[in-house]
Parts: C-alpha cells; structure tokens; sequence
C-alpha cells in the first residue's frame, strides 16, 4: 500500500469517526466564526433601515444569528460578506461556497429553482478541516407540489419547498437540505447541511 493511499484512508475514517459528532453549540460557533451575533428584533430592525441586500444565518436550531451584506454579485453567483470578511457564496439560494469558516466547503452543483420535476444529478464536492477533495456526491431533488406558510419576521409568506437529498459515499455522509421559494421564484429561506462537522445552517435572504 503506497503512502498516499495510507494517508488516504486515515482521512476518510477521520470522517467516518466523527461526521456523527457535529452538535457543535449555536452560540459558540457565531462567536468563533462571525463575532456579531444578532438577533430576530435586531435584524427586524436592520431590514427595516438597510437599503442593502444581506443575508441571515444562523448555526443549529438555537441562539443568535449573523448578518452578511451582499457584497457582489458575479456571472449569477452571490457573495455574503460578514464584518470580519467571512464569506458565503450562492447560486440561487444555494450555498456552493464558503471561505473563512476554517471548516469550508465547495460544490461543483447549482440550483434551479424553477425545475418541475424530480430529477438526480452527481456533483463533486471538497470539503476542509480535515480536507477531502472533489468527492463524488450523490443529489435528488424534488419539487412539493403543496404550498406552505412559513413566518420570517413576523411576516407570514407562501412558499414552495424543494427538498435536496445529499450523500458522499465515501464517507458515508447523508442530509436533506430544505429551499423555500416565494411567489416571484426566488429563495427566500434554506436549510442546509455543508459540513459533516457543523450543525445546520439556516439562511433567510433579503433582497433589496
């Protein structure tokens, strides 16, 4: 067995042994990562006086979140930017890049928010801290034929729901990410899996 190989399977059982253990805390992860953490009533009344688009994500189903401003936009694809240059990059809502988490993530898929039918699509997919690159990813999605209400800041909206299968065989690492779409076909809401070693990541996206 070649040294390369060794090195190898020791990563892909570093992800085996720990892809399980992601219940990293909320508060702890914003204040590591971002350092301005914000909540609903603060973010209420930032939406209310920004003539910015920005982004609101939060890690986990508890504690505070952070915002990140658009800071540009190039060949369809978005850039959020927090205040201490962490970014996140989308294509229609979904997240395909990250830089700055230590723990960053990178897709070769995009999304379509307008596709009607179920399909399946392989992507590839690097994953960093610890470092696995371009591993074969499995995707399906499926498009709810069934509106649903969902409430961002207090104000109660009308979507439809894609749901995104995700597995990486390799490290036998499996999620179902979750993207809401307004009347005007924009996501306006995802729930995301990025990292085996991160909680979930919610997003809810203004736009101006």
């Amino acid at each position: 067995m070649t040294n390369l190989m060794k090195k190898y399977i020791c990563l892909v059982a570093s992800f085996l042994c720990t892809s399980g253990c992601a219940n990293v805390a909320s508060d702890y992860l914003f204040d590591y990562y971002f350092g301005n953490n914000k909540n609903e009533a603060f973010v209420k009344d930032y939406n209310n006086n920004s003539e910015y688009s920005f982004a609101y994500l939060k890690f986990g189903r508890f504690g505070a979140g952070s915002i990140l401003v658009l800071a540009y936009i190039d060949d369809g694809i978005y850039e959020w930017r927090s205040s201490d240059g962490i970014s996140v990059f989308t294509s229609n809502g979904m997240v395909v890049k990250t830089l700055g988490l230590g723990k960053d993530y990178k897709t070769s898929l995009t999304l379509n928010p307008t596709f009607s039918q179920s399909f399946k699509e392989v992507s590839f997919t690097t994953l960093y801290e610890p470092s696995l690159y371009s591993a074969k990813t499995l995707n399906e999605f499926t498009a709810s034929n069934k509106p649903l209400k969902i409430d961002i800041l207090d104000q109660e909206i009308t979507t439809s729901v894609i749901t995104h299968k995700v597995e990486i065989p390799i490290i036998r690492w499996n999620k179902e990410n979750k993207y809401f779409i307004n009347s005007s076909g924009r996501v306006i809401k995802a729930e995301v899996y990025i990292h085996p070693y991160l909680p979930r990541l919610t997003i809810n996206y203004f736009y101006k």
